[in-house]
């Protein structure tokens, strides 16, 4: 089971590279709760599984650690990863996405980052019409060798535009940064570029201009369209064995299906248990509704006063939940 949070249009995301000296990631969290944040995006750069990297021992500052992200799951903070090594890495192509994406698995995996999640792939330069094909070349090899993780791209709308015209609907999530925040010496282009920005129709989040919190420098970036966030740990799951009265999560299933004779799967397992143990009907309970769940659901409504058709909707669902919950 997947523990996550779709972000919505509006809703805003950090994302920050380093701490103010003295700050931790609680009093950070702390922060962007109470300032209504729904999610970071924080960073991963492959360093701990690159023994060329490694060398000083010291991790690096700037990367998610799972104590840090544990802290941000209990203040209700999801997190999205982002792999970023160094700003010229798209322009080492082919070679250079594969490794990248290989590191960019072997972190996540590290931090128990579920394979059904985004990582996104950093590309935090101007991409011009001449090293466009580098760029592009690095972000196809960084996904395949990122599998099954699936990619997302921070990165321009030029970015955006040739991977949705060479491959659409094959990127997850596309986050546009604010072009006048670029690193390195692209940073005096973008600042020129930043009064004829356009905002890319296909793009999930916007990058926002810096400000200071009490806890650092965060960028703001708002939420465009809908995508998921990591929330933690899936919760557990509650045992699921109806002809044993353990009803996993069916009673606080608010969305529970219309059955019929016909109808199967762990919904008709569900109503079966609860009829044969609270209901004393005499039925099997085997996911199949036929006849004989037929007759006992009409004994249930009758005995509730709900009208005798044999199909299970909202109220004789309502009824079933009572049973299932009553001691």
């Amino acid at each position: 089971m997947r523990n996550t949070y779709t972000v919505r249009p509006g809703e805003l995301l950090a994302d920050f590279a380093y701490y103010k000296p003295g700050s931790t990631p609680a009093g950070m969290a702390s922060w962007l709760r109470a300032a209504k944040y729904k999610g970071v995006v924080r960073y991963i750069d492959g360093s701990t599984h690159d023994p060329s990297r490694r060398a000083s021992g010291k991790p690096n500052p700037k990367n998610l650690t799972k104590a840090e992200a544990t802290t941000f799951f209990a203040a209700g903070i999801g997190v999205t990863l982002v792999f970023e090594r160094n700003v010229e890495r798209p322009l080492k192509g082919t070679a250079g996405g594969r490794e990248d994406g290989l590191l960019a698995k072997l972190d996540a995996k590290a931090l128990d980052y579920p394979n059904t999640e985004v990582i996104l792939a950093a590309v935090d330069i101007d991409a011009t019409k001449t090293n466009m094909p580098l760029v592009l070349a690095y972000l196809k090899a960084f996904r395949a060798a990122c599998a099954p993780y699936p990619v997302g791209v921070y990165g321009d709308y030029q970015v955006i535009d040739e991977l949705e015209k060479a491959e659409p609907g094959k990127w997850q999530v596309y986050w546009q940064p604010n072009a006048a925040g670029w690193s390195g010496y692209y940073a005096i282009v973008n600042f020129v570029r930043k009064f004829f920005r356009r905002t890319h129709p296909k793009a999930h989040v916007l990058q926002k201009s810096g400000i200071s919190t009490p806890h650092g420098v965060i960028d703001p970036n708002e939420v465009l369209r809908p995508f998921a966030i990591w929330r933690g740990p899936a919760p557990a799951v509650a045992p699921f064995d109806p002809s044993k009265g353990q009803w996993g999560l069916w009673p606080l299933n608010k969305n529970k299906p219309r059955l019929s004779i016909g109808s199967r799967g762990d919904a008709v397992r569900y109503l079966q248990g609860v009829i044969a143990l609270k209901a004393g009907g005499n039925i099997v309970v085997d996911g199949v509704f036929g006849m004989q769940t037929d007759m006992r659901v009409r004994d249930l409504q009758r005995t509730f006063r709900l009208v005798e058709d044999g199909i299970v909707g909202p109220q004789t669902w309502g009824a079933v939940d009572f049973l299932a919950v009553r001691k």
